[in-house]
This record gives structure tokens, sequence and C-alpha cells, in this order.
């Protein structure tokens, strides 16, 4: 039976985890005031990857000294982190934070849709009836703003985007088992951080306006909190829980990002953006869910 402490805390970095990652969509709402998309994910990026070395440091952790692991760590910093940033960062230009928070929500579908026509893992049928629900919810989270000439369906597009990117880098890191290390993570952000430079210049480091002081706490926050103490704590997290348990995390984080931007910043609740919750939601529990193991009676 697990240890009762062991047990809180592990509920507690639950918990934290879940908050931090939820304010991350509104947190890039209310950078872009200021900032454009592509400088906002180096300066996030590179916060991030100061934050996860100097954990890494103090925490002694091991130095992998896999070469094999170093080429992995370029693919993961690209659409793990780089890419799917800049295209949750742009789309969130033009569509709310709880839309977008709502839309990542399909990641856990993305990554199964992914896994089948990239390494032939064949989805179970009720997979297959949970990627339905899942593009029913899209259908009507973004078929709805396009019928109704809204404008935002680029954007919405360019964050589902960002799912499939995260859902790439966790079927490679699946298939090629990039170890569980907190330096690997730094590097990783290292080299986001460098791959996201041309994507910066290219769009100016001008600021947009000047920033306030809430625009410059969501910037630190991003940086600080959902990039890099998020990685420390997800490290920390996964050698505590199992990976079935850890993917519920995908239930809470769209419905909690959804919250704070409708008590937070204000934007209107949608009938729309309800129902596709529902949906997305409830087909990436299909989708996370495992087949029952079936018991055999003993032959005496």
């Amino acid at each position: 039976m697990a240890n009762p402490q062991h047990r809180t805390v592990t509920v507690l970095l639950f918990c934290s985890l879940t908050l931090i990652w939820s304010f991350s969509f509104l947190l890039i709402k209310l950078s872009l005031e200021s900032f454009n998309a592509a400088p906002l994910v180096f300066w996030r990026l590179l916060i991030g990857a100061t934050v996860v070395t100097v954990a890494a440091w103090l925490l002694r952790t091991p130095v992998p000294k896999s070469g094999a692991a170093i080429t992995l760590v370029v693919i993961v910093a690209l659409f793990g982190n780089a890419l799917p940033f800049y295209l949750i960062h742009r789309g969130e230009l033009t569509v709310d934070s709880g839309v977008a928070s709502l839309l990542m929500g399909s990641m856990p579908i993305a990554t199964c849709l992914v896994a089948w026509f990239v390494i032939g893992e064949r989805p179970r049928p009720m997979q297959l009836l949970g990627i339905a629900l899942g593009f029913s919810g899209l259908i009507a989270l973004i078929g709805w703003d396009s019928f109704n000439g809204l404008g935002r369906t680029g954007g919405q597009l360019l964050i589902a985007g960002g799912a499939v990117c995260y859902a790439i880098s966790a079927v490679l890191v699946r298939r090629a088992g990039l170890p569980a290390s907190l330096w690997i993570a730094a590097m990783t952000l290292w080299v986001a951080t460098a791959l996201s430079v041309p994507m910066a210049i290219n769009e100016g480091f001008a600021l947009k306006q000047p920033p306030s002081a809430l625009t410059w706490f969501s910037v630190a926050a991003l940086g600080i909190g959902c990039t890099g103490l998020a990685q420390v704590i997800y490290f920390s997290l996964i050698s505590r829980i199992q990976a079935n348990h850890f993917a519920l995390i995908n239930n809470f984080i769209p419905l909690l990002g959804y919250a704070w931007a409708i008590t937070l910043l204000s934007e209107s609740p949608r009938t729309n953006a309800l129902i596709a919750a529902l949906l997305i939601i409830s087909g990436a529990r299909l989708v996370l869910s495992r087949p029952k193991a079936v018991s055999s009676a003993r032959v005496r």
C-alpha cells in the first residue's frame, strides 16, 4: 500500500501541474497584448531553459551520455516545444484563450491517430469511437465559427496544429525511448530556444505597445512557471504515478483553462464551446482508456 505521505505529495504535485498548465493559455493571451508571437516564444523558452538547467544542477541530476538521445532531443525540441509553442501563441492572436485550451484537449486523440499512421499502432474500437467524438467536438468548435464568419478559423487550425505537433513528439519519444531526465529537458529547451530565434527575428522583437506590469508578470510566469517549474514537477511526478493516471491531466486542463478565461478575462461563454468540450474530453477519455483484463478460471 502506498505511503500516505507519498500519496499526499503525489496529489499535490498533480494538482500543481494541472493548475500551472491550465493558466498558460490565459497568460499567453495577456502577454500577446505587447509581444509578437515568435519573440514571446523565444523569451518563454529562454527563461524556461534557464530554470530547468538551474534545477537540474541544484538537484544533481546525472547527465545522460547517450548519443542517440541527442538526435531525438533535436526532434522533440522542434515538435514538442518550438513549433507547437509558435502555433499556439500565433493562434491566440485571434482565438479566445478558453477556446485554445479546449482545442488542446484533443491532443490524446491526435496522439492516437499519429501512432496509427506513423508506427502502425491500430486503435481499438473504443478508441475509434473516441476519435470520432473528438473530431465531432472540433467540428462543433471550428465549424461553427467558420459558418458564422467570425474569422477565427485560421487561428483555431493553428492551435489544433500545435496539438498535432505535441502528438508527433509524444509518439516519437515513446517509440525511441528518450530518457526521463531533467538534463534532457534542459537540453531540449535550449535547442528549442535556438530554433525559435529565426522566427523571432523574422517577426521582430519590437513591442506592439509598452508592457504593463501585468504583461511582464505574464511573460515571467509563462517562462518560470508554465515552462521551467512545470518541467521540474513533471519529471518528479512521472516517477510517482502510472502513465494512465497521469493522462487524466488532459481531462482537467481544458476545463480549467476555459474557466479561467471566462472568470478572469471575461471571455464570453459559448454554447458550442461547451458542447465541444464535452465531446473532446469524452473522446479523449475513450482514447486513453485501457482494455479490461480478461480473467480466466483456474482448471483444478
